[in-house]
């Protein structure tokens, strides 16, 4: 979306939410982020994710959303106070002088946030809300383990973890309970121990409290919520874990396929190279059969679920229309009625046709419902409802009888999915941050998709991390091959730079890394595939990394750690990161 529409957006709902408040946020309210897997739920991704209390879920599901703790700030922000959790955005919008916008008024001015205003104001803060926008984590279940992942969010890393134990890197503290001086001391990362004394393991792995993954009260919890709140969906993503390998995931999808929804967005964040061909083929079939739902079976779902109706029509012949050479009549002139069969049928069904009880019609039709005398005859027809739509004719499958002409082809179950496909380079480079990724697979797969489905586009998400900075262009060469072939808004990119753990992170990188970003900064220029936002997230990231680079830091600390655990990385996998990564030699003898 242009920076102006944004803008524009942006004036007209800020006021709204200073009537309110000056600290209202539609997003504490319509967005939520589930992680099922650990009991977890928050408001966007800036606030902490919190526990969901077992005694509030049993007594309504709604609690994956609407926990005391949500309700609470939500009162508030209601009374213009600003929640803790929310300090991200409370921070830049506390700069004095700074033309910054906070996410607050971002995410309120989104489209599923901004429609929703009245729904939210007209009720009491401390209401069930129906989410507008729901992020949701079934499994850590993946077949990949990331380098800045962690056992608590991948499967492989955590069996990883059993095998090899956790890493012994450094930290600055106290040696010694009395002692006054800050010093190196040994720290252990990604250590399970730690992890589970935390709450952050998922139940299914857990030493004390274990919950089978079938077992989990979340996720049940989550299928008795969903159908409450599905018409209020705006947007659904997925993530993990691995979601191709979660049959959740699936079971979603055909939800969805059962129930259809064409102004619903999809996402699903995805490695997009399961372990066997046979899932990934499992998921394309569902996402064409969303794409063009219509068939018989899906059809007696349909009216099962009271979306769909078949409706009677009469034609009466008036004698008005004049016979054709073939000697049939222009039928479709003739006046034509809706049929009140056994019940009346909804007015918003053909309004301007009159309706009219069979019992009213008189003459003798023959096998094909035509009056052999007269000409008259009736015919059906299907109507769908979707999920908050207009009725819509489909069509009729019934070719043989006068009057039907078939079924529509382009009526989809849902309006878009984007796939949020993680790569943090190309190669072997990618194959080693994202161990053990098949890169030609994964390249392959997304051939596929781009090529098989209309309504679904790519966005890779490059997770910029030290390791990403050497083979950027070669990353951004990839993104502009397939803009080209499929279309430049098809596939896309993001950046966002990697925070933690620090000693991945591309502040610690010495001044010559730059160069690669400057080389990157006019390649990207030079081609009109990439967008102005998608140039400004490099630009971004340069500056970002000048700041930290050329500044007076001390890195000392994270480069040991860099090292260490390059080291212990290579052995656990047998890998060889100096002949993956040759250019990063110097900075590695650095390191050490």
């Amino acid at each position: 979306m242009n920076d102006w529409r944004i803008s524009e957006k942006i004036d007209k709902v800020k006021p709204l939410l200073d009537d309110i408040s000056p600290t209202f946020c539609l997003a504490k309210w319509l967005y939520v982020q589930i992680h099922l897997p650990h009991g977890l739920t928050q408001s966007c991704y800036h606030p902490p994710a919190h526990n969901i209390p077992l005694d509030e879920l049993e007594q309504n599901p709604s609690a994956l959303h609407n926990t005391k703790f949500k309700i609470a700030e939500r009162k508030q922000m209601v009374l213009g106070k600003q929640p803790p959790g929310c300090e991200y955005c409370w921070k830049i919008e506390n700069l004095k002088n700074s033309e910054q916008i906070s996410d607050r008024l971002y995410r309120s001015s989104e489209d599923w946030a901004a429609e929703n205003y009245d729904y939210i104001t007209d009720n009491e803060y401390n209401f069930n809300v129906k989410p507008a926008y729901l992020e949701v984590n079934f499994s850590h279940a993946c077949n990949q383990k990331c380098i800045y992942c962690s056992p608590h969010l991948s499967s492989t890393w955590y069996d990883e973890i059993e095998e090899f134990g956790p890493f012994k890197l450094k930290t600055l503290g106290k040696k010694f309970n009395h002692s006054t001086t800050i010093t190196e001391v040994d720290h252990l990362h990604n250590d399970i121990k730690y992890l589970e004394e935390q709450g952050k393991l998922p139940f299914e792995v857990r030493k004390e409290n274990k919950v089978k993954k079938k077992d989990n009260p979340y996720v049940k919890a989550f299928w008795k919520w969903l159908p409450h709140i599905y018409d209020n969906l705006h947007h659904l993503r997925m993530t993990g874990g691995e979601p191709l390998m979660h049959k959740d995931t699936y079971k979603v999808l055909n939800y969805i396929l059962e129930n259809p929804s064409p102004n619903l967005q999809i996402g699903i964040t995805t490695n997009l190279c399961p372990s066997n061909n046979s899932t990934f083929e499992k998921f394309i079939k569902i996402l064409k059969k969303l794409e063009n739902p219509i068939d018989n079976n899906v059809l007696k779902i349909w009216e099962k679920n009271n979306y769909l109706k078949e409706i009677t029509y009469f034609a009466k012949n008036d004698n008005k229309n004049i016979r054709q050479k073939d000697g049939s009549y222009k039928w479709q002139n003739w006046p034509r009625f809706i049929v009140n069969d056994n019940e009346k049928v909804d007015k918003e069904i053909e309004p301007t046709l009159s309706r009219i009880d069979r019992k009213k019609i008189v003459g003798v039709f023959n096998e094909k419902n035509r009056n052999e005398t007269t000409g008259d005859f009736f015919y059906k027809q299907l109507w769908l409802k979707p999920i908050n739509n207009n009725w819509r004719c489909l069509g009729s499958t019934d070719f043989e009888k006068e009057g039907n002409e078939g079924i529509v082809d382009n009526f989809s179950a849902y309006e878009h999915l984007m796939l949020y496909v993680s790569l943090d380079s190309v190669g072997k480079q990618a194959e080693y941050m994202r161990y053990p990724l098949d890169f030609k697979i994964l390249e392959n797969n997304v051939h596929l998709i781009l090529k098989n489905l209309t309504r679904t586009n790519i966005t890779f998400i490059n997770t910029f991390n030290l390791l990403s900075v050497s083979s950027i262009q070669y990353f951004l060469e990839f993104v502009h091959n397939l803009k080209n072939e499929y279309g430049f808004d098809k596939v896309t990119f993001d950046i966002p730079f990697l925070e933690y753990p620090n000693w991945l992170a591309i502040d610690i990188l010495t001044k010559d890394f730059l160069q690669y970003m400057y080389d990157t900064e006019k390649y990207i220029t030079e081609y009109d595939t990439f967008s102005e936002k998608e140039i400004k997230k490099v630009e971004r990231n340069i500056r970002y990394m000048e700041d930290k680079i050329l500044g007076e830091n001390d890195y000392s600390l994270q480069r040991k750690n860099f090292a260490l655990y390059i080291d212990q990385l290579d052995k656990r996998r047998n890998t060889n990161f100096l002949k993956i990564f040759p250019e990063y030699t110097e900075f590695y003898n650095l390191c050490n």
